[in-house]
């Protein structure tokens, strides 16, 4: 894409990317002379501009917006070295800086001589370096991948954590070398050269707030339901790894159910643990949207089956002293337990023959001699009607696969698959027994 469509783009969805506030204080940037120097370098269907600005920091930072045409859509990311890694005044000044016209470093009201630029002449110079290796770039960009890691916050239920990275093939085979995807003074522009689909599972990453203890790697908190997505998608697109390359790379996992025991300790009290079924004694449990797991030993990522607010309980759960065991079991043999109820499937017996069901919502009350279920929505096996669960199904697909389609209708989209899934296994289940 030449300078010219960039500037045209750019001008016509600036207001997509960045809120009237930043660009009110980027243009102040500009109006100040903060703008050092500005770089445009194409990219096929796309392009990127690099600016350098200076900030609050004794070095300047250095902004980019990236844009890219896919057919009719234009989309657009930015990047920075600042702490808030995108999105920022420095990007909107950079921006703002090419729209306007403005020289680099003009309308500045105590201008630098050029003498004392000290350390920033050489920041500044760093601006044309990717012009001059620009063929051994490429060399690298066609060698490598890219690829996500993925990690566990801080605390006793963490978050998890992803960074879009450039992954480089092993010479026996795997990738090796994870460098984060962001601009730096070598490769300002390191998305150069991504598929459009990379870029939008990028883009959509760097969208998410950015980790507090970060440090400024370009790592993003996952920690929505929309997130849960993303996710998914990210797995199925790009290499995923957890922590480091060397574990091997993730592959979606299974449903599993949560865990909940006693762990005997060194002082004789027993804590409340949790635990993932049929996962290796190494597996992580995490929390984005709802729970999930991720098995290093098995390279298995996935959702569990559990509530967040009962985890969270239980590992706020006080020691238990061995003088106290006999008086909780007493208190809690006529306890009722209390489960909230997700879209499922049940069965039980009505003399003896198994009667399945279709369950999405509700209560259920455990007694020592009954259970008691409250669903919102409850069909038998031979009440649900199959064609209109089909077609639901087909519709939620059609629906997940458009590039299009926002975080918010492609959470339910996905709600409603798995209701047309479960309806449509539950029918199975009963025409099977009949």
């Amino acid at each position: 894409m030449d300078e010219g469509t960039f500037h045209s783009l750019l001008t016509g969805n600036l207001s997509r990317l960045l809120d009237p506030r930043t660009l009110e204080k980027g243009a102040e940037y500009v109006r100040r002379g903060h703008v050092l120097g500005t770089h445009y370098e194409p990219d096929g269907e796309g392009g990127t501009l690099v600016g350098m600005v200076k900030g609050g920091a004794i070095d300047p930072y250095v902004a980019a917006v990236h844009l890219l045409r896919d057919r009719a859509r234009v989309r657009l990311d930015s990047h920075c070295t600042c702490p808030l890694q995108s999105g920022c005044k420095h990007v909107a000044a950079t921006a703002l800086a090419l729209l306007r016209g403005v020289p680099a470093g003009a309308a500045d009201e105590h201008p630098v001589p050029s003498g004392q630029l000290g350390p920033w002449k050489n920041w500044l110079d760093a601006l044309l370096a990717p012009a001059q290796n620009g063929p051994v770039l490429a060399a690298e960009r066609a060698a490598s991948v890219c690829g996500i890691l993925l990690r566990a916050g801080e605390g006793a239920l963490p978050r998890l954590q992803a960074q879009a990275v450039r992954l480089q093939r092993g010479k026996r085979g795997g990738f090796v070398s994870p460098q984060p995807l962001q601009p730096s003074y070598g490769e300002p522009a390191p998305w150069s050269g991504l598929s459009p689909n990379e870029f939008r599972l990028v883009a959509d990453l760097r969208m998410r707030r950015p980790s507090p203890e970060a440090g400024g790697g370009g790592w993003f908190d996952l920690r929505r339901v929309a997130d849960e997505t993303l996710l998914e998608e990210l797995l199925g697109a790009l290499p995923c790894f957890f922590e480091k390359t060397a574990g091997g790379r993730l592959q979606p996992g299974p449903q599993r159910a949560l865990r909940i025991g006693w762990v005997a300790r060194e002082d004789g009290t027993q804590k409340l643990a949790l635990s993932v079924d049929a996962t290796s004694a190494k597996t992580r449990l995490l929390r984005v949207g709802g729970l999930w797991y991720c098995d290093p030993v098995a390279h298995r990522i996935g959702r569990v089956d559990g509530e967040v607010r009962l985890a969270e309980a239980v590992l706020r759960a006080p020691p238990l002293l061995p003088e106290q065991v006999p008086l909780l079991l007493e208190r809690w043999k006529d306890a009722p337990l209390l489960a909230a109820l997700r879209t499922g499937e049940m069965w039980y017996r009505k003399g003896s023959v198994k009667v399945y069901a279709f369950i999405d919502g509700g209560f259920a009350e455990v007694l020592p001699d009954r259970v008691s279920i409250l669903a919102q929505v409850a069909e038998r096996a031979e009440d649900i009607d199959i064609q209109r669960a089909e077609a639901s199904k087909r519709r939620a697909e059609e629906r997940l696969s458009r590039p299009t389609t926002t975080d918010f209708d492609a959470e339910r989209a996905r709600i409603a698959l798995l209701r047309a899934i479960t309806r449509l296994n539950v029918s199975r289940q009963g025409r099977s027994r009949t």
